[in-house]
């Protein structure tokens, strides 16, 4: 071969032939020959890097320098980008190659304008284009892609505002709730709301300035307010809400959830706290205002944040409208100079008054009696005797260990608890109230308001009467679900006491417990048996399971 020729030179003596400063980028791995990194290698890595910090700078909204913001078309054209990127190479030297330039020019504003692109489907989408904490553009864009394509693949129902008028008590509902027939010209009348009004209960009243201004304000203290109205109702409440609160659901995104899991109940205390035991609930208002409020504050807590200004707001406001904030204050104005009250409060559950015309209190449906004893432990052991109560009565004693459960069915049962939303004490559902048309002597069965027909007539808007209740935020969503475990406690009391009338013998006996396995009489017990037409039973259930199958067949014959 001549000597002209190239011959060809080993791997590694290539590498050993070739300056220090290539072999200095070199990168040795056990099991692989060494690899010859070149500057134009090197200049490539570093320049694909700059590329990818403009990138996620523009996706983060801001550019390299920290100084200007990429947002819109409007503000920064993809024009712009040349001047981001010499911005963001800090000055570098000219000897860079164009091409490479030129390159990372038009990668840049090919991601700009995908960038802009990507907003604009998510105007036209309906969504955010900003990206929310913790996300960037690029998240977001994909968010917003796969709400519209689950929008346009699934059909969401959307009825509109609530455009109607009921014509017997002007609810507004909509359209699409009306059932039956409708004959005449004058306006339709809905079962939902009053039971094509066969349901009368007197509208609530206006709220109170300070309570109106705090629900409907746009101010700051208005938005406080709204945001923590169940930890300002806790504070003022006459008896404590028994149930777990679960607020595991608010973890993430989205709207408020109220859900609480056990028995829903209200229970309430003494006038008086035990001894060396902090006031809490209907104690706060055997003391004056400031002292109440200093009790309040520090029972929910500084962490809570309550804002002083509206504690001491809402105080007066009670003081002066709530009824039953009355009767507490003439216990304690009464015997001010008292350590020990001699007496006990009883808030009657019977009513003299017609429920269809009036829900407010008398001085018939309460009695502050006194009791005359010796000493603090002769008025302990009267106080723990109430068999002169009814059932449903509230027998509030001075000094007494543990808590009196409140029965659904006494007309203060929701008023005590949630004071905010009726401000002025109002009587809630209560038995006896008779459908419209009915009068009062009529005494027959099934012409008597229920409990499910008084709280659809209550959370229904109507422009006559007072919106404290349907302006109540989260603390009206807390209101709801303790109507409906009252509405569900009902139906299975009534259900526990008829078991005679759905005749529960022919599901439960001896030789159903015995195939079972249930073979020990004591393991047994009494159960009680849930009709199919319980909603959400077992029987429930089954007969609907049953029915679907039955349909499947027949479609599936045909």
């Amino acid at each position: 071969m001549p000597d002209s020729e190239e011959r060809p030179i080993p791997f590694h003596a290539a590498c050993e032939s070739r300056p220090s400063s290539c072999r200095g980028g070199a990168t040795t791995r056990l099991g692989r020959p060494k690899l010859t990194i070149t500057e134009d290698v090197l200049e490539r890595r570093r320049l694909s890097k700059r590329r990818q910090n403009v990138r996620r700078t523009i996706q983060q909204g801001a550019t390299p320098n920290g100084v200007l913001n990429v947002s819109s078309r409007e503000m920064h054209p993809p024009g712009h980008s040349t001047s981001q990127l010499n911005a963001a190479d800090g000055g570098a030297d000219g000897g860079e190659a164009s091409s490479a330039e030129e390159g990372l020019h038009m990668e840049t504003s090919a991601e700009g304008s995908a960038l802009e692109q990507g907003s604009g489907t998510d105007h036209a989408a309906g969504g955010q284009a900003d990206p929310g904490p913790g996300e960037t553009r690029r998240q977001r864009a994909s968010i917003n892609k796969k709400k519209k394509e689950f929008n346009d693949i699934n059909v969401v129902l959307n009825m509109g505002m609530p455009t109607q008028t009921c014509g017997s008590y002007q609810a507004q509902v909509w359209a699409e709730e009306f059932t039956g027939r409708h004959a005449g010209a004058g306006a339709k009348s809905y079962s939902i709301c009053c039971g094509k009004g066969k349901v009368q209960l007197p509208f609530l009243r206006v709220p109170p300035l300070e309570l109106t201004q705090l629900l409907t304000g746009n101010d700051m203290v208005a938005k406080i307010y709204f945001q923590k109205s169940r930890i300002y109702n806790t504070m003022f409440a006459f008896c404590s809400f028994g149930g777990k609160v679960d607020e595991s659901v608010n973890n993430g995104r989205g709207p408020y959830v109220f859900r609480v899991t056990g028995q829903v109940c209200h229970n309430i205390g003494s006038l008086v706290p035990p001894d060396r035991q902090t006031p809490k609930f209907a104690q706060l208002y055997m003391y004056d205002g400031y002292e109440a409020n200093e009790h309040r504050i520090n029972y929910a807590g500084r962490k809570e944040g309550v804002d002083r200004l509206i504690v001491t707001a809402l105080d007066s406001m009670l003081a002066r409208n709530n009824a039953l904030v009355g009767i507490f204050r003439q216990i304690r104005q009464r015997f001010a100079d008292m350590e020990v009250l001699p007496v006990r409060l009883k808030l009657f559950e019977r009513r003299t008054t017609d429920g269809r015309f009036n829900n407010t209190q008398s001085e018939d449906d309460y009695e502050i009696e006194n009791i005359h004893a010796v000493n603090e432990f002769e008025f302990a052991g009267l106080a723990v005797d109430n068999d002169f109560a009814n059932k449903r009565d509230m027998v509030i004693h001075s000094k007494a260990l543990g808590l009196q459960h409140i029965s659904e069915l006494h007309p203060c049962y929701m008023s005590l608890q949630y004071p905010l939303l009726f401000p002025f004490g109002e009587d809630g559902y209560r038995t006896g109230i008779k459908h419209r048309d009915v009068r009062s002597s009529d005494n027959r069965r099934n012409n008597t308001v229920s409990m499910r027909e008084y709280y659809a007539f209550r959370t229904h808007f109507r422009v006559a009467e007072g919106h404290a209740l349907i302006l109540g935020g989260r603390l009206y969503l807390q209101f709801l679900v303790d109507a409906w475990c009252s509405v569900e406690r009902s139906r299975l009391l009534w259900v526990q006491r008829n078991q005679s009338l759905i005749r529960s013998d022919l599901y439960n006996n001896v030789v159903d417990s015995f195939m079972r396995g249930d073979t020990i009489a004591a393991d047994v017990g009494k159960r009680v048996v849930l009709p199919s037409s319980f909603t959400g039973g077992y029987r429930y259930m089954q007969q609907n399971f049953s029915g679907f199958t039955g349909h499947l067949q027949r479609i599936w014959s045909s």
